[in-house]
């Protein structure tokens, strides 16, 4: 405790037998002695995710979610909790403060026949002197009021911890949206007859929060930039966190995606110069990790699957692959976030093989056609890191650059005793443009420099392609 004279003072809970409570308009210490008492109480406060501190003082009172703070120049502050955005330990030294204040007299009320000393000083006081707005003489009303400090410390304390394991207060987008996708061409995932998306989030600063989509949206964690019909979600409590992106067109693991859609794929890929196509997807991930201050690792499950697929007219070749997710891949995830930026890695690499007749749960070459028999060995490596930044540039304008890497090779051999491969290099630029209009619509474009390097040998015939390309798409949003 700290007296009038901003002395500080150790009383034993147990000895407190009265509490005379009195308010005060002005700031009534003229002296305050830091020293080890009270320099762990006194903290730095930060509003508004500004880096620069709004005041140095100490927390003395505390009303439901309001927090009562004198400041060392002897100012009151009263704040929500939930308003603060950083709240870190002061850095002066022990020595003395000289707050701006007022001196004030102090009666105490008709409580203090057990106390002659104070019955004494109180009646000395001058009739300016300030009466008590609450006495407490029994033990049930001492333990509430001070029980209510102790609470209002303890959370306190608990939310500066948090305050060290947010990067933002709110890490995810709030509002509730509802959009609409469209792409031109694409070179990855096959379009979807369902072309919208729904996204929610809830939760508090700085406490538990959830960030919820559900359609056809791009996802920032694996590699392409292209949109698929997904389920996703991202929760964060406390130093945990976790993410999980499902393709809801290909669950659970080990479900086949483009081989039901090989028809469509042909429709919309195969053109007179692309006779190779090669593509990632995904069933699903699930990441899990933890945060301090701006950074976030996490590692987890990734369930991808792969398109490789060679048409030649000319040599009567026309070979259709999906390699599917036989077994578990790692992948990790690093993140920098700021108030207005957000930086991140993703890497994974995938190996997947079967040296002695492959089965219809390692490999598909038609929906009605079993690959037993077909094959009699392959082996598929492949890897992929993604890098990408984000910048809140103003209030209603984000900008966002993504660079994906993915190599992948294919080999097998197959009944008739042909050794085949396919290897390929994708390189796509992801950059995207996003503008609020209001506070009811946004408008999202996208712009992809894709860049693809293929090739084959297969029956005996060796053949490759490149193919580069400036495909674009965009998204409009209604926010509720």
């Amino acid at each position: 405790m700290m007296d009038l004279e901003g002395a500080n003072k150790v009383i034993d809970r147990k000895e407190i037998e009265f509490l005379v409570v009195h308010n005060t308009l002005e700031n009534p210490f003229l002296s305050v002695k830091l020293d080890t008492l009270s320099l762990p109480y006194l903290l730095d406060i930060y509003m508004a995710s500004s880096e620069k501190k709004l005041f140095t003082g100490w927390a003395v009172k505390f009303i439901e979610d309001l927090v009562i703070f004198y400041d060392i120049k002897g100012n009151t502050h009263v704040l929500e909790l939930n308003k603060i955005t950083k709240i870190r330990p002061s850095t002066l030294p022990e020595g003395f403060l000289k707050p701006s204040g007022e001196k004030v007299a102090l009666k105490m009320g008709n409580i203090f026949f057990k106390c002659p000393q104070l019955e004494k000083e109180s009646a000395t006081k001058s009739k300016l002197a300030i009466l008590p707005t609450r006495t407490m003489g029994d033990k049930v009303q001492v333990s509430e009021f001070l029980s209510n400090f102790e609470v209002g410390f303890g959370k306190l304390k608990s939310y500066q911890e948090r305050t060290y394991l947010y990067a933002r207060p709110y890490l995810y987008e709030k509002k509730t949206k509802l959009g609409f996708t469209s792409y031109g061409d694409t070179y990855q995932n096959p379009t979807s007859v369902f072309p919208f998306y729904y996204q929610w989030s809830t939760g508090e600063p700085y406490r538990f929060q959830s960030f919820n989509q559900l359609g056809t949206v791009p996802n920032e964690y694996v590699p392409t930039p292209e949109p698929f019909f997904l389920a996703r979600s991202d929760v964060k409590s406390h130093v945990f966190h976790a993410t999980f992106v499902g393709n809801l067109s290909s669950l659970p693991a080990g479900t086949d995606f483009y081989t039901e859609q090989v028809s469509e794929i042909e429709k919309q890929y195969i053109k007179p110069k692309n006779k190779i196509q090669t593509a990632p997807s995904l069933n699903y991930l699930a990441l899990m990790g933890g945060d301090y201050g701006p950074w976030s690792f996490s590692f987890g499950t990734y369930y991808p699957n792969y398109m490789v697929k060679y048409v030649n007219s000319d040599q009567g070749i026309d070979e259709f692959r999906e390699i599917l997710a036989s077994k578990v891949s790692p992948i990790f995830r690093l993140m920098y976030t700021t108030k207005n930026m957000k930086i991140r890695g993703i890497y994974s690499k995938t190996s997947y093989n079967e040296a002695n007749q492959p089965n219809d749960k390692q490999i598909s070459v038609d929906p009605e056609v079993s690959v037993v028999g077909y094959l009699n060995s392959f082996d598929f490596e492949s890897q992929f890191l993604r890098a990408g930044i984000e910048y809140q540039l103003t209030d209603l304008v984000q900008v966002g650059i993504d660079q994906i890497f993915l190599t992948a090779e294919y080999n097998e051999t197959t009944s008739s005793n042909f050794l085949n491969q396919l290897s390929f290099d994708h390189y796509i630029t992801n950059f995207f443009i996003r503008h609020w209009f209001g506070e009811k619509v946004t408008l999202k474009l996208y712009v992809n420099f894709v860049q693809l390097e293929e090739k084959v040998f297969v029956n005996n015939f060796s053949d490759s392609e490149s193919l580069s390309e400036f495909p674009i798409g965009g998204a409009f949003e209604f926010v509720f």
